[in-house]
């Protein structure tokens, strides 16, 4: 059996205590080689009061002072050949994984050259339940020097290593620090990577959107999404974090609309917020999902259907710290279209809310939506006069040419108080960003009615 090779010096993990064994020798006959016809040599030792063999064990695992159930607690076991001579160094007994000749791999060290130090590295135990119940768990060895291979022709035998026991706690592990909770002054053009795969329980993160809330806290919301990365139908959950300190530090992943798995599976996914600078209410728009995708979608607005794809809402009135009032507006947004759109989902990232002229106050948000027997997805604003209490949808606009002319417009529109998806505050004079250039000409309510 091949073993890595290490070097002579011993090794012990910090905060392991090491066990070694002396023990007296007898009179060292001539052994019998188990790898076939060699010369026979005779082991002695360089000092008749030392072991054959010293043996330490060491915990080399993470885990800490304290272990749950189904931790993996790996140990290394270093030995050394005390002897002028090869021997081999036997495992006889040991309550760790990966130690004994009873399976592969295991720690046994055949012809172990005189003077030696060698490694073991695939000792491992994993916490059970009767650890648990125990409340501790001793990895524990026994070994002997032997000069054959099969540990019959024993030369020195019960060498004891063992390490520390360790505690083995109750319930679960608690979760790692998270290290973006600590505030970090980032530099410009600094990643922060808010989630990664199997964070939060979910495998894949995708979608965001962020807003910045009236008391300048900034909240970014995403789909969680469980198994794969799939669309709607799947069961979704939309989870956010806040920033208090401009960016510098965030909470833990919340939950801010939570999918349910199973038969009658429910999902949310696409969010994008609109927030009502007058109430200081922030609205967070989603897709609610039952059965139908994108174009599964049927045609209907009944809020219990689970062939239709739904359109959603759920509000914050406390600056993202919590939702309340989830609601299914299919009807709103589909009214006088219900025999016509067949699908819809709200444009993910961020809508607007007007500042000046007729319409100040008015929140937009921007959904696509199909008509029936097409899958060419049209751009229509829905907005809401009475601080999203209810909400309607505008025309419907779609087509190349219709782009083109909003990208001519909007270009060009001198007014400083629109916003966008993806904004953080009032445009540039003379700017808009492409969110709603890509998505079709202005709509009426966007004109420039900024006050003289």
């Amino acid at each position: 059996m091949t073993l890595r090779h290490y070097g002579r010096a011993l090794a012990a993990a910090s905060g392991a205590v090491l066990l070694c064994a002396t023990l007296s020798v007898p009179a060292l006959a001539t052994p019998t080689s188990d790898t076939g016809a060699a010369t026979p040599v005779t082991a002695s030792v360089t000092d008749e009061g030392s072991a054959p063999i010293t043996v330490t064990v060491a915990r080399t695992d993470s885990h800490g002072d304290k272990v749950y159930e189904g931790d993996l607690i790996t140990i290394t076991v270093t030995y050394t050949n005390n002897t002028d001579s090869a021997l081999t160094v036997f495992p006889v007994a040991s309550n760790l994984s990966g130690v004994l000749t009873t399976g592969a791999p295991n720690c046994r060290w055949h012809n172990l050259a005189a003077h030696t130090t060698k490694q073991c590295t695939t000792a491992t135990h994993t916490v059970t339940a009767d650890d648990v119940a125990a409340g501790t768990f001793t990895p524990m060895t026994t070994w002997a020097a032997t000069r054959d291979r099969n540990g019959t022709d024993v030369i020195a035998g019960d060498i004891t290593a063992n390490a520390d026991p360790v505690t083995v706690a109750q319930g679960e592990r608690p979760p790692a620090p998270d290290p973006l909770e600590t505030p970090h002054d980032y530099a410009i053009g600094e990643k922060v990577r808010l989630a990664s795969p199997g964070l939060a329980g979910f495998s894949c993160h995708r979608i965001p959107s962020l807003t910045t809330a009236n008391n300048g806290w900034i909240i970014a919301a995403w789909d969680g999404r469980p198994n794969t990365c799939q669309d709607a139908p799947q069961a979704n959950s939309i989870v956010y974090r806040i920033s208090k300190d401009g960016g510098k530090s965030w909470t833990p992943i919340q939950t801010a609309l939570a999918g349910t798995p199973g038969a009658e599976k429910i999902g949310y996914s696409d969010p994008s917020f609109v927030v009502d600078r007058t109430t200081g209410t922030i609205f967070l728009f989603s897709v609610k999902s039952y059965d139908a995708g994108l174009f599964q979608s049927q045609l209907g607005t009944d809020p219990a259907a689970r062939n239709i794809l739904h359109a959603h809402v759920v509000e914050s009135h406390d600056n993202g710290e919590t939702w309340v009032n989830p609601r299914t507006i299919t009807d709103q947004v589909t009214a006088g279209h219900t025999d016509q759109w067949f699908t819809r989902f709200a444009s993910s990232g961020e809508g607007i809310q007007l500042r000046y002229g007729a319409h100040a106050g008015r929140l937009i948000q921007q959904y696509a939506v199909a008509n029936s027997g097409t899958t060419s997805l049209m751009a229509v604003s829905v907005y809401s006069d009475d601080h999203g209490v209810t909400w309607e949808a505008r025309r419907a606009h779609r087509g190349q040419r219709r782009r083109e002319q909003g990208r001519r417009a909007l270009r060009r529109t001198p007014s400083p108080q629109l916003s966008h998806a993806g904004d953080r505050g009032p445009a540039p004079r003379g700017y808009l960003l492409r969110r709603w250039t890509d998505l079709g000409p202005v709509p009426p309510q966007l004109g420039p009615d900024r006050p003289a």
